[in-house]
């Protein structure tokens, strides 16, 4: 996998998104562009005000579709590619890594973090960057491939995966972080059910910063 931001920076490219298995998981990025496939996701949201910061926002889908809730949107990618294409639906956009997020302390009031943690050889570090910058009772989305379905019943070619964590083990982490885990969903692209986890394709939790846990 990409050994620095210079070799992420490459690897990180359009056949990335869009290479028909080259090199990732995706078919083409480019399906994920209509509202349909993120309908789910922002329901998560639609009682957040002010700024939400999206990270490793690819293209930039989310935030298109989110921009309609009235909240203020920032998104960052270490893929000079992914930011390009995402500035077309948000200013706010810069090239950062996800381990070492350049914005003050206690800034947003969300941030959303999908297809992420996998990636990252430091997940720990991640998650405290977006501790860090997170407004007190701030809210994390994070949505990470689930290690029981990717890999096993669907093939994963991706090479920079090298953190596939089991619900068990990244909820411990979470709060060990200083998170509180509010709530977690089996995710299975377009909708996330809470009973179904165990076999969904993808974990998707919710936390939040300084406040007490509900699960």
């Amino acid at each position: 996998m990409p050994k620095n931001s210079s070799d992420s920076n490459n690897y990180f490219d359009e056949e990335y998104f869009e290479g028909k298995f080259k090199k990732s998981s995706y078919l083409n990025y480019n399906i994920f562009k209509s509202r349909l496939f993120w309908r789910d996701k922002i329901k998560f949201i639609k009682k957040i005000k002010g700024k939400l910061l999206d990270v490793g926002c690819a293209y930039g889908f989310f935030l298109k579709h989110v921009n309609s809730n009235g909240v203020e949107t920032y998104g960052l990618d270490i893929s000079k590619v992914a930011v390009k294409k995402a500035s077309k639906f948000c200013k706010k956009i810069s090239i950062q890594s996800a381990c070492n997020i350049c914005f003050k302390d206690n800034v947003f009031n969300c941030i959303t973090a999908f297809d992420v943690l996998e990636h990252l050889e430091n997940p720990q570090e991640f998650l405290s960057e977006v501790y860090r910058v997170l407004k007190p009772g701030g809210i994390l989305i994070l949505q990470t491939p689930n290690p029981l379905i990717l890999g096993r019943v669907i093939p994963d070619r991706d090479k920079t995966h090298v953190n596939k964590m089991r619900e068990k083990k990244l909820i411990k982490l979470i709060k060990e972080t200083g998170f509180r885990p509010k709530e977690v969903y089996g995710n299975f692209y377009f909708f996330s059910i809470k009973r179904l986890r165990k076999i969904a394709p993808n974990i998707l939790i919710l936390a939040e910063k300084n406040t007490q846990s509900s699960i």
